[in-house]
């Protein structure tokens, strides 16, 4: 976090916002797909999918719901926080409620309903990592 407290919901976001730096050679990146997407989003879950996707020669690894950050397809990625959720259409406070954006990581200060559809995705997400932990813990699954 950047502050202890927000100074409003077009800072929410960027309270919450951690620039991901990776240093990749040149040379090792001749050798990959890997496209930077500077307005990409992502989250916790996306870091190592991101560092997988580039070191296991193409292993198959279990991500959790995350993406590698520099070989997703999709144009509308989601960062994913307990506190706060956004995707390509704004800035998720709540669950539900959206505050679209209205530039490159700032958002409105006008709130509007969630669409249903991103409320049940964003509350299955959590649901999963819920299960995820439960199930490590009880021995059902391994890392």
């Amino acid at each position: 976090m950047r502050s202890l407290s927000s100074p409003g919901v077009q800072k929410t976001f960027v309270d919450f916002a951690v620039p991901f730096y990776l240093y990749i050679p040149q040379e090792y990146l001749l050798h990959t797909n890997a496209n930077f997407n500077p307005k990409a989003l992502g989250s916790h879950k996306d870091i190592f999918p991101t560092l997988y996707h580039l070191s296991l020669s193409n292993k198959k690894y279990f991500a959790n719901g995350g993406i590698s950050l520099l070989h997703s397809k999709s144009s509308c990625n989601f960062a994913y926080n307990e506190a706060i959720w956004a995707d390509c259409l704004g800035v998720y406070v709540g669950g539900k409620v959206i505050y679209q954006w209205s530039n490159f990581l700032e958002n409105s200060s006008n709130a509007i309903l969630a669409p249903k559809e991103k409320i049940l995705k964003f509350q299955s997400y959590k649901d999963l990592q819920w299960w995820q932990v439960r199930a490590r813990t009880k021995g059902i699954i391994y890392p």
